[in-house]
């Protein structure tokens, strides 16, 4: 083939861009037509699209949702303690209701500071923070029920539309209050070891 190229008056064309040569002999002349590919070595490769990132949900979505599952357990747990304390031990009112309450909050504080907000607050400042949020938001709850009572609406629908209020104003303080994100300071991250996928 370099022979006839020369031969010919044509250049030499290098193999791996050629992929097919044609001579045609017309009028005294040659004409050479040459197909080349894209890729360096004649083969065209099929780059696969790339896949679009799913959006990230946002983090007070998820919490709020963890929160809400939280709050499921903790009324099982209360609940299901009141009625043990009422009808296995015999106690009575006051009593079943405050040891129901007591271990529905703990719980509730167990499960929100190491699942719902992953939060790295110390025990024992946390769950006075806590405990008062829950204050707030029980204040909140029964000023809105006493102020529709007052204002007619029925117990039942007073109740329920308590129950709201009482749900946001926990979690937004205990968001932004109880568990606040951890800020590592900036001579923290200077200081800390670079990790593989860091460096």
């Amino acid at each position: 083939m370099p022979a006839l190229a020369a031969v010919l008056g044509q250049p030499q064309l290098s193999r791996p861009r050629q992929l097919r040569l044609t001579i045609h002999l017309g009028e005294g002349k040659a004409r050479s037509t040459t197909r080349a590919s894209h890729h360096p070595y004649g083969a065209r490769r099929n780059v696969p699209e790339p896949i679009p990132k799913r959006p990230a949900v946002p983090p007070v979505l998820t919490q709020a949702l963890r929160f809400g599952v939280v709050g499921v357990a903790n009324t099982a747990i209360g609940l299901g303690t009141i009625y043990a304390c009422l009808f296995w031990f015999g106690w009575s009112d006051v009593p079943s209701n405050v040891t129901g309450y007591t271990l529905g909050l703990l719980q509730s504080y167990v499960l929100n500071r190491n699942w719902t907000f992953r939060s790295r607050v110390r025990m024992f400042p946390g769950l006075l923070r806590f405990l008062a949020v829950f204050g707030i938001a029980y204040a909140g709850n029964l000023g809105l029920v006493l102020a529709l009572r007052r204002a007619g609406v029925e117990p039942t629908i007073a109740h329920a539309a308590g129950m709201p209020v009482y749900t946001l104003i926990f979690f937004a303080l205990s968001r932004w209050f109880v568990f606040t994100p951890h800020v590592p300071s900036p001579a923290a991250n200077r200081s800390r070891p670079l990790r593989g996928s860091e460096r």
